[in-house]
């Protein structure tokens, strides 16, 4: 009995998104998504509710969607990855599909190796590489910085590092999707999962962002049409949505509150807080905070993380426990692989919130979905009042 597991986030689920559906169907037979709920990796709010964009999902194909909690969706490559891919072997995934850019599963797992491992040799040569400063390659800086940096120098320096160890490891692997499945790859050695991976060259000129960027104009270029709909039917949420909201919980945060937050190092926190005292829009905000030292995604992650309280404890806790839960957003009734699966899943399933009432994960799940309701004009307690998705 095989189940394939696909962390995305659809947001929104384009044509690509629905190929690789339908190629992991084809050849493992069940498909579970673990998808990011309310806030997604870029630091930024989904533009549809979870809900939506998993009923987009089942439509795609997916035998079930569930919600990758926001203190992994909220994290780096590394943390987003580890708790994605937690939560998939604890829903009794056996394979793990993921586009990039190569499509070459041994090139992933050589460097997964090195990165899990952290032999003295990467260790070394990645030191020498951020002391000499070595530029940042135009053309890798926004998704290299949003996967891996801890500051605008890391991302060359790690793939300097790599490349130096395994030569063969092509530029190709370090663009986004790529770094991502080297961060799925560590985290299943990291933690001795039983789960095989399975990376599919992508087929089809697709990207989110690319599909995002034509919504405020009316453009829907490469969506299949149950897609097109849920945009044209539902509340439409970006990251300016927050400003109000977003503006105010900064202005009301002390000293003490932003040394708190997720991510904040070398006197990030004071820069926020010196920002936050100063801007007026979020446009002034970014501009204040950003540097070459703190890349964009990094910085908006840690907003969002203020905006929903989130605290470096918080992340913290949850890395070391990995997912407690796993909230069940979409199901096909007649998905018999998906419902053994669960049966003996060591997670505990949920479909509503009140199943649950003490876990403090779910508690924080809660939090930004009814703060995310606040964007998209919707009421609070969705998580107790949305009915799970199904299809015949």
């Amino acid at each position: 009995m095989q189940l394939c597991a696909i962390i995305c986030e659809y947001n929104p689920l384009h044509l690509g998104h629905a190929w690789q559906i339908e190629q992991a169907k084809r050849r493992f037979g069940s498909v579970v998504c673990i998808m990011s709920g309310s806030f997604v990796q870029r630091g930024e709010p989904a533009v549809l509710d979870k809900f939506t964009r998993a009923q987009c999902a089942l439509k795609a194909g997916a035998d079930a969607v569930f919600a990758l909690p926001c203190l992994y969706s909220l994290q780096s490559a590394e943390g987003f990855a580890s708790g994605a891919v937690r939560l998939a072997a604890g829903l009794g995934a056996t394979h793990l599909c993921f586009g990039s850019e190569t499509g070459e599963s041994e090139n992933f797992m050589d460097a997964a190796k090195i990165l899990a491992d952290e032999p003295a040799a990467f260790s070394e040569k990645l030191k020498g590489n951020l002391q000499n400063g070595l530029p940042e390659p135009p053309a890798l800086k926004q998704a290299l910085s949003a996967a891996l940096s801890d500051g605008a120098s890391y991302p060359a320096a790690f793939q300097k590092a790599v490349q130096q160890i395994l030569p063969s490891f092509p530029n190709e692997a370090f663009l986004p999707n790529a770094l991502l499945g080297v961060e799925y790859l560590k985290a299943i050695q990291r933690y001795n999962l039983q789960i095989t991976p399975f990376a599919l060259p992508r087929a089809l000129p697709y990207s989110s962002s690319q599909c995002r960027s034509g919504l405020s104009s009316g453009q829907f270029t490469g969506l299949p049409a149950y897609t097109k709909d849920a945009l044209q039917t539902h509340p439409l949420v970006d990251f300016n949505a927050m400003e109000p909201s977003l503006l105010y919980r900064l202005r009301s945060m002390d000293a003490d509150a932003f040394h708190t937050l997720p991510f904040v190092t070398e006197g990030l926190e004071n820069r926020l807080l010196q920002a936050a005292r100063q801007a007026v829009t979020l446009s002034d905000l970014l501009s204040l905070c950003q540097t070459k030292r703190y890349p964009l995604s990094r910085i908006k992650r840690l907003l969002c993380c203020a905006y929903l309280g989130i605290t470096q404890q918080d992340m913290q806790s949850a890395n070391r426990q990995g997912p407690t839960y796993a909230q069940l957003l979409a199901l096909n009734p007649s998905a018999q692989t998906v419902r053994h699966a669960l049966k003996h899943s060591p997670l505990p399933i949920c479909t509503n919130a009140a199943a649950l009432p003490e876990n403090q994960q779910l508690s924080l799940e809660q939090r930004a979905t009814d703060l995310y309701a606040l964007l998209s004009h919707q009421p609070c307690g969705l998580d107790y009042t949305a009915s799970l998705s199904t299809r015949p």
